[in-house]
């Protein structure tokens, strides 16, 4: 029993890992112009708005899922790295059609902030999964 949990904790981690390392490279694309750029600002502007709506709603399913399933937390960690993956890839359409300098940098911090908090939400998301009787790890 004692090697399956082990083994277990291992893929679990295996996987939390990769969707870490996955926002981590995309926060790193976030300066890198895109391909091409096929739309207008305003354009873009919505999709980046519609990819943080997907990522606000997958952080509150992940809190509503702590307390009653924590064991589908990773679907919902798993969808919170795609959103924030795809947040990235309209955010660099959305700098290459920015006039403003100082808005186009503050548009990049941000949602390189928001990277480092998806990190701690998959994180957190990953040791409740893996504690689900850890008061701790449900605050």
């Amino acid at each position: 029993e004692l090697t399956q949990t082990l083994e277990k904790a291992g893929s679990e981690t295996g996987i939390i890992t990769a969707m870490v390392d996955e926002i981590r490279k995309a926060m790193a694309r976030v300066q890198e112009l895109p391909g091409e750029v096929s739309k207008a600002f305003v354009c873009y502007q919505t999709d980046t708005f519609a990819n943080c709506k997907a990522i606000t709603k997958n952080a509150q399913e992940m809190v509503v899922m702590a307390s009653a399933l924590p064991q589908e937390l990773p679907t919902y960690s798993r969808e919170l790295t795609n959103a924030y993956s795809q947040l990235v890839d309209t955010t660099q359409c959305t700098l290459a059609t920015i006039d403003s300098q100082n808005i186009a940098a503050r548009l990049s911090q941000n949602v390189q902030a928001l990277g480092e908090v998806c990190i701690e939400l998959v994180y957190s998301g990953g040791t409740l999964q893996t504690s689900p009787d850890d008061q701790g790890a449900r605050r």
